[in-house]
């Protein structure tokens, strides 16, 4: 395991930070990145994006974080109670 700092990926050589998905649930809703992929963009910038997100082996904020699986969405069904105790356990 490495440990990186912004330090490491300066913006003069064409690193991005991402941290504007504001809504922690763990998925991707960053407006940068939608934007990037409506432009056509993404695929020549993405391999330059260093993207924040909330720790995921934080215990304590997992509910939190992947409430979503238990109503689902459009493209993901509800999880079942049984299965996301799995997950969670």
């Amino acid at each position: 395991i490495k440990k990186f700092s912004d330090a490491d990926f300066p913006h003069w050589t064409g690193w991005r930070m991402v941290d504007d998905d504001t809504d922690n649930n763990s998925q991707c809703n960053s407006p940068l990145i939608a934007g990037l992929q409506d432009s056509g963009h993404f695929s020549d910038l993405s391999s330059r994006l260093v993207c924040h997100f909330p720790l995921e082996w934080n215990a304590a904020t997992f509910d939190q974080r992947y409430a979503w699986l238990r109503t689902g969405s459009d493209d993901v069904p509800a999880m079942s109670e049984e299965d996301y105790k799995r997950l969670k356990s």
